[in-house]
């Protein structure tokens, strides 16, 4: 056999090698469930309040905050879009059963992240914090979000 089929021959093996490589170490089935572009995106809703235009939609009350929530679950993260108010000190935001603050943005956003099948409901509210010894002022929770 001469050398130039020989080096083709060797060539094609370590193609088919290289292939097989490849497909072993393809991601995993749930990579696929990401879609395009390799996001999965929810928005979340509410079944109270008033529907406030922006992406994603958003919910409030009269007096009261309002709060729209996206779900990525391809990255495992929620983004929460909250504010309408100037003149506070801080949000409190409820996800699920856990409370924390957040900057006292007109037009914030924070981003947290989620396990895998957690739907949790998120709600906010404004406040003004009070002096020594005296409690936050704060308005009503906004509408829960459902996501």
């Amino acid at each position: 056999m001469s050398a130039r089929r020989w080096h083709g021959r060797i060539l094609l093996g370590l193609s088919a090698i290289m292939v097989a490589g490849s497909v072993a170490m393809a991601p995993a089935a749930s990579a696929e469930a990401c879609g395009v572009g390799g996001a999965d995106i929810t928005d979340g809703v509410a079944d109270s309040g008033r529907a406030v235009p922006g992406t994603p939609l958003r919910y409030e009350y009269e007096n009261s905050p309002y709060v729209g929530v996206r779900r990525d679950d391809c990255a495992g993260t929620i983004k929460i879009y909250y504010g309408g108010y100037s003149g506070i000190t801080h949000y409190n935001v409820r996800i699920g059963a856990a409370q924390r603050e957040l900057a006292p943005r007109a037009r914030g956003v924070v981003t947290e992240s989620i396990r895998p099948g957690d739907h949790p409901s998120i709600t906010v509210q404004a406040c003004k914090r009070g002096g020594l010894f005296e409690s936050s002022s704060c308005t009503r929770w906004s509408p829960t979000i459902i996501i």
